[in-house]
C-alpha cells in the first residue's frame, strides 16, 4: 500500500480528556496549567506573590475596593489579618492582626471563615461582617460560632465585635438591606440594617442544616437568594412591605452538595459539585453535563477533606475553578475546570487553599496551602506575566503541557477518520504554527498495541523553529507539546504534520 506523504492538521476536541481510554476518544489526553482560547491550547497565565507572611493557611478571602488601594480581608483558624494592596499587587503597609476579641475561645484547626459587607444605617457606614465555624471538620458540623462586625474601610481598623448574641453554624450572608445568619436543623434568621442588633424573624424552610447561600435576582420580589441544605435548594423571596414578608420555599429536595464552599454564582447562574455529579441554577436545578473528567474528579478526591473544595471563577477566560484535595492529600493540590462558554472540561495541579474573584479588581487572588521557604504562607496573584514570581528571587519557570490523543491508522486517522488499517503511522515533519516564547520540547510518543508499551522521542522546537524533522514512526501516535522555561508562553494555532502510512505491522 504505497501512499504519498501527506500534510495533515493537528486537530483535536479543546478539552482534556480524562475519563475513557487515549485510543477512544479524538481529543486532548493530558495537559498541566494549559488552556484552550479559540478551540486551540494556550499557556494560562502566569502569578506573583503579594503577601509571603501569614502564619497559617488561609481559609477565608474577602477583597474589597479601598480607593487607591484594595483591601484583602484574610480569615485563619485562629486570626483574622487584613492588608492594602494597590492596583499592581504591591502591599501597602504591613498584615495588620484584627482578631475580635475572644476569639481565641473558638480557635479552630477546622475553621472556615465566612464574609460579607452590608450598609447598617445606625452606623452610617458600610460594615464586614464575619463568621468561623469548624466546619472543615464536616459539612453537617453543629457548632455554633460568634457573628462579629467592624470597621470596614478606616486607616486602622479595629477588631470585630460581636454582632449581640449572634450564632451561626452555616454562615452569614447580605441580602441589601437585610443581614442572614443560618446553620443548625434549618434555621435562617435575619436583621435590618436600621436595627441590626434584633432578630426581625427566624425561620426553619427544612430539617438540615443550612451550608451557604447567595444573593440571587428576584424581579419586583427583591431582595431574594438562595439557601443551600444538606439536601435541599431553598428560594427566598420577599414578598410584601414589612420586614418579616420572606417566603421560603424549595426549589428542589433530591439535591446534594459536596462543600459549603464549591458554590459559585457566574453571570445570574449558580454551580456547584454534588457528591456525584456537578449542578446549576439558573430557575431551575439541572445537572452540569460532564463526560469529559467527572469520573476521574469523584474518583481521585479525597472524600476524608471534602469540605476542602473550594470553587472561583475566572471571568477573563468564562471559566469556573473547583478546586480539590486528590487521595493522599490533605489539601486542595489540584483543580476541575468547566468553560461556561465552550461548555467544555479541562483540569490541572495546582495546591491553593482560598481565594476570591473580586469584579474592582482584575486579577484572581488565591492562597497557598503550602508552606513557603520561611514557614509561612503567601497570597497569590492570578493571570499576571507567564513566570511564578515571588516576592525575594528571580522569575521561575511554570510547567506548562498538551498532549494529543492517539493517532493510529488502525483506529483516529490524521483526519479524525476511523479508517482500520492496520498500519504503522509514520510522521517526518511537524510544521509548528504558534505564537511562542522560549524553547518547546515536541515528544513523539505511542506503542504498537492500545495497552503496549510507550516509546517516547523528545525534540526541541526553538522560537524561530519554521520546520521540526523527525522520521518517527508509531503504530498508535501521540504528540506532547511542552513550555517549561522562564518566560517560556505559547498558543498553538494548527500545526501541520507531514505523514503517511508506515510499515506493515510484523
Amino acid at each position: 500500500m504505497s501512499v504519498p506523504d501527506k500534510i495533515y492538521p493537528l486537530v483535536m476536541t479543546p478539552e482534556i480528556q480524562r475519563d475513557g481510554t487515549n485510543f477512544s476518544e479524538r481529543s486532548w489526553v493530558d495537559g498541566q496549567w494549559c488552556r484552550f482560547y479559540q478551540n486551540n491550547p494556550k499557556k494560562m497565565g502566569g502569578f506573583k506573590e503579594i503577601i509571603n507572611n501569614i502564619p497559617n493557611v488561609p481559609r477565608g478571602i474577602m477583597v474589597v475596593p479601598n480607593y487607591p488601594y484594595f483591601r484583602i480581608f484574610i480569615g485563619t483558624y485562629n486570626k483574622l489579618y487584613y492588608q492594602d494592596i494597590d492596583e499592581d499587587g504591591i502591599a501597602v503597609g504591613t498584615l495588620e492582626d484584627i482578631t475580635p476579641a475572644g476569639f481565641a475561645t473558638y480557635a479552630n484547626v477546622n475553621n472556615t471563615w465566612d464574609f460579607d459587607v452590608i450598609y447598617f444605617s445606625d452606623e452610617g457606614k458600610n460594615v464586614l461582617v464575619a463568621n468561623a465555624a469548624p466546619n472543615l471538620a464536616g459539612i453537617a458540623n453543629n457548632v455554633e460560632t460568634p457573628v462579629y462586625y467592624g470597621d470596614l474601610l478606616p486607616l486602622t481598623p479595629t477588631p470585630p465585635a460581636q454582632l449581640s448574641t449572634f450564632v451561626a453554624s452555616g454562615g452569614i450572608v447580605a441580602m441589601h438591606p437585610y443581614l442572614f445568619f443560618y446553620g443548625n436543623d434549618g434555621s435562617i434568621s435575619w436583621v435590618s440594617e436600621t436595627n441590626p442588633t434584633v432578630i426581625i424573624s427566624t425561620e426553619r424552610p427544612t430539617s438540615n442544616k443550612i451550608v451557604y447561600a447567595l444573593p440571587c435576582r428576584a424581579g419586583n420580589s427583591s431582595p431574594a437568594g438562595l439557601f443551600w441544605s444538606l439536601d435541599c435548594l431553598i428560594r427566598a423571596t420577599h414578598t410584601g412591605q414589612s420586614d418579616i414578608d420572606f417566603t421560603f420555599d424549595s426549589v428542589t429536595c433530591e439535591s446534594s452538595i459536596l462543600s459549603s464552599q464549591g458554590i459559585i454564582e457566574y453571570d445570574g447562574t449558580f454551580y456547584w459539585a454534588g457528591v456525584d455529579r456537578f449542578l446549576m441554577y439558573n430557575g431551575t436545578v439541572q445537572e452540569l453535563p460532564n463526560d469529559t473528567n467527572l469520573l476521574y474528579f469523584f474518583n481521585n478526591i479525597d472524600m476524608d477533606y471534602r469540605q476542602k473544595v473550594w470553587a472561583t471563577k475566572n471571568t477573563k477566560w468564562g471559566e469556573i475553578w473547583w478546586f480539590y484535595p486528590m487521595i493522599g492529600s490533605t489539601e486542595c493540590n489540584a483543580a476541575i475546570i468547566y468553560n461556561v462558554r465552550t461548555k467544555k472540561w479541562i483540569d490541572t495541579f495546582i495546591n491553593r487553599s482560598d481565594g476570591e474573584f473580586d469584579q474592582t479588581f482584575a486579577s484572581p487572588i488565591w492562597a497557598d496551602n503550602v508552606a513557603n521557604g520561611s514557614g509561612e504562607y503567601s497570597l497569590w496573584m492570578h493571570e499576571v506575566g507567564v513566570n511564578k514570581v515571588p516576592l525575594t528571587g528571580g522569575p521561575v519557570a511554570i510547567d506548562s503541557y498538551i498532549q494529543s490523543g492517539d493517532i493510529s491508522w488502525c483506529a483516529y486517522d490524521p483526519n479524525a477518520q476511523r479508517q482500520g488499517v492496520d498500519r504503522w503511522t509514520k510522521i517526518y515533519r511537524l510544521e509548528p504554527d504558534m505564537f511562542q516564547t522560549g524553547d518547546i520540547t515536541l515528544t513523539v510518543g505511542g506503542k504498537e498495541y492500545a495497552r503496549g508499551s510507550d516509546y517516547p522521542v523528545t525534540y526541541t522546537i526553538s522560537d524561530t523553529a519554521v520546520k521540526v524533522d523527525l522520521n518517527e514512526q508509531r503504530r498508535i501516535m501521540y504528540l506532547k507539546f511542552r513550555s517549561n522555561v522562564v518566560d517560556g508562553d505559547f498558543e498553538m494555532g494548527q500545526h501541520l504534520m507531514v505523514m503517511r502510512v508506515g510499515d506493515a505491522r510484523q
